[in-house]
């Protein structure tokens, strides 16, 4: 007896919608496709095809991560509340906090963090002068001429 093949889904306007909101939930291809009924490889298809769902794609990675981050963030600040047994019952909760998390994600944002604004007793000559001057360094590394 034959195997009958079954026809693969479309990809509606709804049905991107619904993976792309599975994608920002999860960061996991494999589980948004399982969420709507599509096969991986029909997705990356219609991202390597569609402009408009590759870049809706890296906005829902981008929401993802970011929710990630801030739950990550909350355990760190937060901690995460565990129960205590004894004698096969709970006793008590206490708050555990990982320190080694906490570590990494300052670390992580010391990285990516923005200079401090420049203090405003800073006279406005100066100010200006420094923005020409790293406006002419960035000027010459795209133009390639060095000094």
């Amino acid at each position: 007896m034959a195997t009958v093949k079954k026809p693969a889904a479309r990809w509606t306007l709804d049905r991107q919608a619904r993976f792309l909101e599975a994608l920002a939930a999860g960061c996991n291809v494999a589980k948004a496709c399982r969420t709507v009924g599509v096969s991986d490889t029909s997705v990356y298809r219609l991202r390597m095809k569609s402009p408009a769902f590759r870049e809706a794609w890296a906005i829902a990675l981008h929401e993802g991560y970011v929710r990630l981050e801030m739950m990550m963030l909350e355990r760190a600040i937060d901690g995460v509340e565990k129960p205590v047994f004894h004698g096969g019952k709970e006793v008590a909760r206490v708050r555990e906090f990982d320190a080694r998390l906490a570590g990494q994600l300052l670390a992580q944002h010391q990285r990516a963090a923005v200079p401090p604004v420049v203090a405003a007793a800073e006279p406005g000559d100066a100010i200006r002068a420094r923005l020409a001057a790293r406006f002419e360094e960035m000027a010459e590394r795209m133009t390639g001429d060095d000094p």
